[in-house]
């Protein structure tokens, strides 16, 4: 193991058995001391206690009815007296759907599912962030929710609700812990062979009858997800990454009119930053249809570059959001009307109504990043008018990147297009002398750090054809995930 949790102390509830049980032994075994939380099953939480022991790191044990803020308040003095200090929040303790549809689901039933799964995490959120707080900031929060945060399950109106809520609690928490160095995410299991499914356990004909609907044809086991908390502790302002681990059973399930699907990722995967980015650079996000078309005032503002930039667009797999001008909303509509979203006539079609002369509707690859690649620090901050900084720098604004050789000239730099506070669009150059040093992707990866470090989110745009900036992108963190952007071709 990597140790990348030496020092760091862990509060798990639920850590008795499944999820809770397996994640506790794998922070362990990174090097972190736990917290052990049980309802019920004090053997199962001295049997985690062991478990985290025999890594050699501290375990306490401690009950509490995460419904009751009380008990919540006197399960973190406990924790706190052992250890000190808590660095980590993991909100795994839950109870599951009763099986009972609306018209029959008793009010004490759905209240101990909102009161469990909704209340308990806001009640160790709360605290947890307050004693963060008080401690000057930093640590993480992971919130278990489940697949049915999204897909509904008919007689699950009482678990569904509740993590339906629990979704939205992160990414609340995610926008307004960010500027304190918390980070917050949420995992979205399908079906894991905990007590929760020990019906399906006990019987294999069930079991296999169960998995059928799961593209894998499996359930996970509970070290399947206790794998997946480690890599999201790594330290970063903001990730809110919601993320879903179900075999592609999400992805085979039926949509409501007006439900948007996932290409193997649920919608909250989108970090937080970039949803507000995006709500203000394009009026709009996510797409509320497959196309959206939004008129607004910021296509007929000063950008980046001091110019007016009157149509941008940007796509997922939830659908794409396109941005124009006052007055050109209804003829941006009329004109895509049918058209496969990205296809030569699409373009073609935008271009007869937004274009410009000599300046086409062109696509790009929408790239963006949170955790840049690790490497070296190769360039330096120099303001755009400083005598050192290039001809070919002095476009953008601000400060901008600079690499030099060994005499002092500038050979490579990234300049940064500040849509606004949060999206900060990178754009690097590279003298042909000095390409293939792999100067382009350290200096990329180089200024994502310092935008992250900024609570704003580095974004990358680049012609899909551009094999050179595709390059750059992918090995410095900005990953492909399918999403395109549209534009007027630069002037």
């Amino acid at each position: 193991m990597t140790g990348r949790l030496d020092g760091k102390v862990a509060l798990i509830t639920g850590s008795d058995s499944g999820i809770g049980q397996a994640t506790a032994a794998e922070f362990a075994k990174e090097g972190a001391d736990v917290v052990v939380h049980y309802l019920h099953d004090q053997d199962g939480a001295q049997a985690t206690s062991k478990a985290v022991e025999a890594e050699g790191r501290r375990a306490v044990v401690v009950q509490a009815d995460i419904r009751d803020e009380a008990e919540v308040a006197s399960m973190f003095d406990e924790a706190t007296a052992a250890f000190g200090s808590l660095d980590i929040l993991m909100n795994n303790a839950g109870v599951d759907a009763s099986g009972k549809k609306v018209a029959e689901l008793p009010t004490e039933v759905f209240d101990n599912a909102i009161r469990t799964n909704l209340y308990g995490t806001f009640f160790c959120c709360r605290r947890f962030v307050q004693l963060r707080t008080m401690a000057g900031g930093q640590g993480k929060i992971i919130n278990v929710t489940s697949v049915h945060e999204d897909v509904p399950n008919a007689g699950g109106a009482d678990y569904d609700c509740s993590k339906g809520a629990m979704r939205m609690l992160t990414r609340t928490l995610a926008l307004e812990l960010a500027p304190l160095g918390i980070n917050v995410n949420s995992l979205a299991p399908g079906m894991v062979l905990t007590p929760f499914n020990q019906a399906a356990i006990d019987d294999r004909d069930l079991l296999e009858k169960q998995v059928q609907s799961i593209p894998f044809k499996r359930a996970a086991q509970p070290g399947d997800r206790a794998a997946r908390r480690v890599p999201g502790l790594q330290r970063r302002r903001l990730r809110d990454r919601g993320d879903v681990r179900d075999g592609r059973w999400t992805d085979a399930q039926p949509r409501a009119r007006g439900m948007r699907p996932s290409a193997g990722r649920a919608v909250s995967a989108t970090p937080a930053l970039l949803e507000l980015h995006l709500q203000r650079w394009l009026g709009a996000w996510p797409p509320r249809a497959p196309v959206e078309v939004v008129e607004g005032s910021g296509r007929v503002s000063a950008g980046w570059d001091g110019q007016p930039h009157p149509f941008l667009g940007v796509g997922s797999s939830d659908g794409i959001v396109l941005s124009v001008a006052p007055g050109k909303g209804r003829h941006v509509e009329a004109a895509v009307a049918g058209l496969p979203i990205g296809g030569a006539a699409f373009l073609d079609a935008l271009t007869h109504v937004v274009g410009e002369r000599g300046r086409p509707v062109v696509q790009t690859m929408f790239r963006w990043c949170t955790e840049p690649t690790p490497a070296d620090d190769v360039g330096v901050w120099l303001d755009r008018d400083d005598p050192a900084v290039p001809d070919w720098l002095h476009p953008f604004s601000g400060r901008v990147l600079v690499a030099r050789d060994a005499g002092g000239d500038a050979v490579s730099g990234v300049g940064v297009k500040r849509h606004d506070s949060i999206g900060h669009e990178l754009a690097v150059v590279t003298t042909a002398a000095a390409r293939g040093r792999g100067l382009a992707v350290a200096l990329v990866a180089q200024a994502a750090r310092s935008i992250l470090s900024q609570d704003a989110l580095p974004t990358y745009l680049h012609l899909a054809t551009n094999t050179a900036s595709a390059h750059v992108a992918e090995n410095a963190g900005f990953k492909d995930t399918g999403w395109i952007g549209l534009a007027l071709q630069d002037r």
